[in-house]
């Protein structure tokens, strides 16, 4: 999912884990993850990562995790996330673990 103005992309809860999501985004070479949290009993999950120098929040607004582009940052960059996550392959585990 993309937001109306292309500057945030949202993955579905359901679709994979919150731990499986900074391990998907582990793939793109240079992330550094920071901060992270959850709170599984209301599905709130908070995480920051660094890539190429832009740091990127992911957070659960309406339970679906949203990867907010930062303001400085080119559409490129922010693709290239977009892209790592759209070719991980889910597998049934992702969704649990």
């Amino acid at each position: 999912m993309r937001s109306s103005s292309n500057d945030a992309v949202g993955v579905e809860i359901n679709a994979i884990s919150f731990p499986s999501l900074l391990r998907a985004l582990r793939a793109l070479p240079g992330v550094q993850i920071g901060q992270r949290s959850q709170d599984p009993m209301n599905d709130e999950a908070h995480a920051t990562f660094e890539f190429k120098n832009f740091k990127f929040e992911i957070n659960t607004p309406l339970s679906d995790y949203w990867i907010h582009r930062p303001e400085n940052c080119p559409s490129e960059v922010f693709d290239e996330i977009v892209s790592c996550l759209e070719q991980f392959r889910v597998r049934w585990w992702h969704r649990i673990f």
